[in-house]
């Protein structure tokens, strides 16, 4: 389940949960979630076509030479470690570029676009790393808890906590946290 789906099916629910309550009845709490839902939906539009340019898609290189040298550990380390140093320099230059463009967008919440792809950046890369090694069940369990986090975590933020669109951002970056996070303990 894509990022998309899982924040489409929050805002369902909860627009319908909440159908005949005074704050969601009308026009008015209709157009409000709309606009949330789409502010939401633009700003990942954006990072889907940002993190290849700020990325490379080296996360997909390295997949590719991780089947190469498999089973050859120092090889995979020496890939890893040049990959990871790249991964962060361009994250480095994409934050900059960022912080000097910002102030000429008339984007809302444009922090968020700049966390979500620096973090997407790495999740990718760790993910493709755990798969180039042969773990397809890791790979597959971490995708798994990536969009089953999402899901859950909207839907804390929107329908329990009420937090609305700031609720959407902050689970989404929090579930990108916690698949990085798996990766640091080896899971």
């Amino acid at each position: 389940m894509s990022l998309w789906h899982s924040s489409s099916l929050c805002l369902h629910v909860l627009a319908h949960k909440h159908k005949d309550r005074k704050t969601w009845r009308g026009r008015k709490a209709g157009v409000k979630i709309q606009m949330a839902h789409g502010t939401f939906d633009l700003l990942v539009t954006y990072s889907t076509l940002l993190l290849p340019l700020v990325n490379w898609q080296l996360d997909q290189g390295l997949f590719r030479f991780m089947l190469d040298y498999r089973g050859n550990k120092e090889e995979q380390g020496k890939l890893f470690s040049t990959l990871l140093l790249s991964s962060t320099i361009q994250s480095i230059i994409y934050i900059i570029l960022f912080v000097c463009v910002e102030p000429f967008l008339k984007i809302q919440n444009a922090y968020f676009l700049l966390l979500y792809v620096v973090l997407h950046v790495y999740t990718a890369l760790f993910l493709q790393f755990v798969r180039g090694l042969g773990y397809s069940v890791k790979y597959t369990i971490a995708s798994f808890i990536s969009a089953s986090a999402t899901t859950v975590l909207n839907v804390i933020a929107l329908a329990i906590l009420k937090m609305g669109l700031q609720g959407l951002f902050l689970s989404t970056l929090m579930e990108c946290c916690c698949i990085n996070t798996l990766r640091k303990l080896n899971i």
